[in-house]
């Protein structure tokens, strides 16, 4: 697609043939003054106003900002300017004060991968009662839908957007008390699309950072945003260059920076997201053409190019802000004539960045459409009543409430009532006590032995009460097979002391060990569990707990008796006492790049207490190097008596690789090992976050934990690849025992 250019010629040539009549005839006298009252109306202004039109762009925008740039450094600096989607972004930071300078260290120095991923924030910021945990018998992840009285509802968008909002806070923090965008050092109109009508909307007042954030919601990205009555979605979609708009502002002159249409040639386009991103392009550049052609011959088109930038592609930010000074250069003619009828621009101050800003508020307002109590946001919010704060520490505030899970968006802006100045948080439900559907599938093939499947399935109401209960439902089918119900209810507005009663039943089989290499019989098991658990959560890293349950157990081997009887069917009654301890700070459940997690429990039978019980052991740490991951990771289950019998389970994907998921039994099972992997941006039908890695293995099913300790383990490993998606990763992997055994593993949904 080639872009039209603006019109060459620069003068205007008008030729008159007098009529032949004496200088004194009226007529020629009239003729004359109408010649000479015309040809000033047809040519630029002698004080001509100045309009900057930035368009939209993704991140092939940063290159407004070389635009700007070079501008500035030929003494130009518009009177108006107006701009969409990211032109909008930068549009904004420029008007509002911001030098050429300090545009470019906020393009390149916001991290917007981070922005980018808001939905997975966890680590610290995200309450320990919310974390998913690593659990065998979960094959599930969260569907981006909830279904309730007012009926279904889908989010709005891959990435709520809430990071991005929290980057605009501050960076708009120094004219948040500007309302009139007239009233900025220069005015400003920001282009937004009516979701209902598909028409424009200028935006030329409010609260800018919100204006900001809603001409830049990219359809399916991100969600609409509500503001002044309207469902607002990127400015793009029906005005990517808003020259219209700068007219009617009052510019006499439109300095117009259009940003190319993406370079697809040669690129595929059967994909959803590809297709998708296409046609919305093709109908956003059809509209764009059609605003250049207003363009008149004094007006000035500079075209960037960087059609070979991606939308997200923020890392190239640097060269793509060099291709708009250089696209600016070659309009120097033109734009060196304007330059000589403007006055030399006065230095800017330098802005106070955002990491240095104070904000300063006299009581706190929380605004919120859900069943929770708001003082329960007030206490997560851990802020003084009134006092001063930076901007970061009231980001750092927002993400801690946003971690909850339980918004689709958390905001702040100040308000002034009466003498006070009101910081007010607005939170908006994400389900508010609707149900949150799951669902998961791993599919398991043993080459020798039985081909295996779990598929999983559930759902979630995050928001019963107002202090926050939760009821989770889950249920899987194939080589697991049974369901749990559990019910987590915070009992005080801090959230520090939860019981969680619940109900589990689940039938599996496996192949019951004695040792490696060892095989009693295969075994069938089934346990119900009735009881609950209490916990005190001293912080967002963990937890400590105690439980009490019934727990009912029938094993039945199929050759041979079951390890210490001499049956071959054991019926089990025990009521537990358990107590419990999670820690986990990991950054990402699903791949993690950073933070640990360790759970530990003790059981033991309140019906037979001479025995000692029962342990278990699961953690991992996450270590980063760049792109590069590193994680060690540990499991180990079983009874600590050596007279009875208790089966865990073990083997397949990274719990013993080449076993099938499940596959080995014993009294006491254990793994160790390290895992690898390797994000990469490529190019899938299912997204672009990749992965590709592997792990090596070291563990087995015994008899007891002096057997694990002193006898040989199986040496496993595995080679995986896959792409995270937003149901969780879709995961193909191959492993192999050091005894011949191969597996395939293929999972959507399952948590690592």
């Amino acid at each position: 697609m080639s872009w039209p250019a603006a019109p060459e010629h620069d003068k205007i040539f008008m030729h008159v043939k007098f009529l032949e009549v004496p200088m004194s005839s009226i007529r020629a006298v009239i003729l004359f003054t109408c010649i000479m009252l015309a040809v000033p109306a047809l040519s630029e202004p002698s004080k001509p106003k100045i309009g900057l039109v930035l368009g939209g762009g993704g991140a092939a925008g940063v290159a407004h900002v070389g635009v700007i740039e070079h501008l500035e450094a030929m003494g130009i600096r518009p009177d108006y300017v107006a701009g969409a989607s990211m032109g909008a972004i930068v549009g904004g930071l420029y008007a509002a004060g911001y030098t050429p300078g300090e545009l470019r260290k906020v393009v390149t120095d916001i991290d917007w991968e981070s922005i980018l991923i808001d939905n997975s924030i966890r680590s610290f910021e995200a309450p320990m009662r919310r974390k998913n945990r690593l659990d065998p018998l979960s094959v599930t992840a969260e569907l981006p839908l909830s279904v309730g009285s007012k009926g279904s509802r889908a989010d709005g968008g891959l990435v709520d957007g809430v990071k991005l909002q929290l980057i605009l806070n501050s960076l708009t923090a120094p004219a948040r008390n500007i309302t009139n965008f007239d009233n900025l050092p220069i005015p400003f109109r920001a282009v937004a699309t009516d979701l209902y009508t598909g028409k424009p909307v200028v935006l030329g007042s409010g609260n800018l950072n919100q204006v900001l954030r809603a001409s830049m919601s990219i359809p399916a990205l991100f969600p609409p945003v509500t503001l002044d009555g309207y469902t607002l979605v990127d400015g793009g979609v029906s005005n990517n260059l808003p020259i219209d708009v700068v007219r009617a502002m009052g510019a006499d002159i439109v300095i117009a920076s259009v940003i190319p249409p993406a370079n697809v040639k040669g690129k595929d386009l059967s994909t959803f997201s590809a297709s998708l991103s296409q046609t919305l392009s093709i109908f956003i550049q059809a509209r764009s053409q059609e605003l250049i052609k207003t363009l008149t011959p004094i007006d000035v088109l500079i075209t960037p190019d960087v059609a070979a930038v991606g939308m997200l592609d923020f890392a190239q930010a640097p060269e793509t802000i060099a291709k708009g000074i250089k696209a600016t250069k070659k309009e120097a003619v033109k734009l060196q004539r304007i330059a000589l009828k403007r006055p030399t621009p006065q230095p800017r101050s330098s802005f106070a960045m955002f990491e240095e800003q104070k904000i300063h508020y006299d009581r706190i307002i929380v605004r919120y459409d859900g069943a929770l109590d708001k003082a329960i946001i007030l206490k997560r919010l851990n802020l003084m009543p009134s006092g001063t704060v930076s901007s970061k520490e009231l980001n750092d505030a927002i993400i801690r409430v946003y971690g909850m899970q339980l918004f689709s968006d958390v905001t702040y802006n100040l308000e002034q009532q009466g003498s006070d100045e009101v910081l007010v948080v607005t939170a908006t439900s994400a389900a508010d006590g609707s149900l949150v559907p799951s669902f998961g599938i791993a599919l398991d093939n043993s080459f020798g032995g039985d081909g295996l499947f779990s598929l999983g399935f559930g759902a979630t109401i995050p928001e019963i009460n107002s202090l926050g209960g939760r009821l989770d439902i889950d249920a899987t089918i194939g080589n697991i097979e049974g369901g749990r119900a559990r019910f987590e209810q915070p009992l005080d507005l801090s959230q520090q002391f939860v019981v969680r009663p619940g109900a589990s039943y689940f039938r599996r089989t496996a192949d019951l060990y004695a040792k490696p290499d060892v095989l009693i019989s295969p075994i069938e098991i089934s346990k119900l569990n009735i009881g609950s658990d209490a916990f005190f959560v001293p912080g967002d890293w963990g937890r400590i707990g105690m439980g009490l349950s019934y727990n009912h157990t029938t094993s039945k081997t199929k050759i041979g008796y079951i390890p210490g009887t001499n049956q071959d069917k054991q019926t089990q009654d025990k009521l537990l006492s358990s107590l419990l301890f999670d820690y986990d700070d990991l950054d990402n459940v699903d791949l993690p790049s950073s933070g640990s997690q360790l759970a530990l429990r003790y059981d033991l039978d309140l019906l037979d207490p001479d025995k000692k019980g029962a342990a278990t052991i699961d953690g991992l740490t996450a270590l980063s190097f760049g792109q590069h991951v590193v994680s060690p990771f540990g499991y180990a289950s079983g009874n600590m008596s050596n007279d009875g019998f208790a089966a865990n389970f073990i083997g397949g994907f990274q719990r013993i690789s080449g076993f099938s998921t499940g596959e080995l039994a014993g009294n006491v099972v254990g793994v160790g090992g390290v895992r690898y992997y390797n994000m990469i941006n490529l190019e899938t039908p299912f997204g672009t976050n990749a992965f590709v890695g592997g792990s090596i293995e070291y563990g087995g099913a015994y008899s007891s934990w002096s057997d694990m300790l002193n006898e040989n383990g199986y040496v496993a490993g595995a080679l995986f690849s896959g792409v995270d998606t937003l149901f969780g990763p879709i995961l193909l992997g191959v492993g192999a025992s050091e005894h011949g055994q191969w597996s395939t593993t293929l999972t959507l949904g399952k948590r690592f």
